[in-house]
């Protein structure tokens, strides 16, 4: 019987630790996946200042119609890149989730 025992202990052990891990690793996923929740509420009557107080700094990169940030999560990065009218009013939103598990997995929606 306590031979019986210490071979269940181990079959569980084995059994149990790959499968905390996967688990773990799947929430670590799902958690980097979520679309940061300030970038969903960008609307159409925002214009650039607003954006850039709204969003916060950094920006990765500024250029004159279009502006970029980007966020590194611990499975994948989220990248924004906000677009403007001519006048400085917002055009258009993209927002792209890249990530190499299980696969190279892009996510992109765009709203304007």
């Amino acid at each position: 019987t306590c031979q019986k025992m210490k071979s269940r202990k181990v079959t569980a052990i084995v059994v149990g630790l790959p499968a905390v891990g996967l688990m773990l690793l799947i929430a670590i996923y799902l958690w980097s996946a979520r679309i940061p929740e300030p970038w969903q509420q960008l609307s159409a009557g925002m214009n650039r200042s607003d954006i850039e107080s709204f969003l916060g700094s950094p920006r990765t990169k500024i250029e004159r119609d279009r502006d970029v940030w980007i966020i590194d999560r611990p499975i994948g990065i989220w990248t924004l890149l906000v677009s403007y009218h001519d006048d400085g009013t917002f055009r258009l939103a993209h927002l792209d989730f890249k990530s190499a598990f299980p696969r190279e997995f892009d996510r992109a929606r765009n709203y304007g």
